[in-house]
């Protein structure tokens, strides 16, 4: 026999408001940079980001949810393969990126990262969106595993992450290797 709880119009407010608080205290990770590039206009930064980025990712029209070149604005939403944490934890983290473009300079910024495990893994092991908690969990059988993929999950995108704008600036300083030149 299944029992329901019942809870009066005060009560029912006062767990809504709790829920909603709690939630909108959690810092959800952002990285973002901003990267001068002397010399190069709008238009020049544009195009070589845009021709990284086809390079960089095997299909470049899935991963692009907006490609503005008028406002200099290019958004892709993609996953970065995660193997570290132990064989539980591995899988994906998919991830948000927004570039903007300026005269001699660009803004990056990397957000929505939500860990995924592979399919056919414990559901459970997967972390979800990474936050600026410091710990993963206070509780649980393997809180010490959650916790320490955790950590390793937040080092693993910042690194990812500061990759990812270097490449991008030294493929803005050098661009392509033209093999054709003599």
């Amino acid at each position: 026999m299944k029992r329901y709880i019942r809870l009066n119009e005060n009560d029912l407010l006062n767990v809504i408001r709790r829920v909603i608080s709690e939630q909108s205290y959690v810092d959800y990770i952002t990285y973002n940079s901003v990267v001068d590039v002397p010399g190069k206009d709008k238009q020049e930064i544009y195009d070589k980001i845009k021709l990284y980025l086809v390079e960089r990712y095997n299909n470049f029209r899935e991963v692009v949810q907006l490609d503005d070149k008028t406002n200099g604005i290019i958004v892709l939403k993609a996953a970065m393969r995660f193997v570290e944490g132990g064989a539980y934890y591995q899988g994906w983290i998919d991830y948000t990126v927004k570039i903007q473009v300026k005269d001699e300079k660009f803004k990056i910024e990397m957000k929505d990262l939500d860990h995924n495990v592979t399919p056919g893994s414990r559901n459970s092991f997967g972390l979800g969106l990474l936050n600026r908690n410091p710990k993963f969990t206070e509780k649980g059988w393997f809180k010490n595993q959650h916790n320490n993929a955790w950590k390793i999950a937040k080092d693993f995108s910042a690194n990812y992450f500061k990759g990812l704008t270097l490449s991008i600036t030294d493929f803005l300083n050098k661009g392509l290797q033209d093999d054709f030149q003599p």
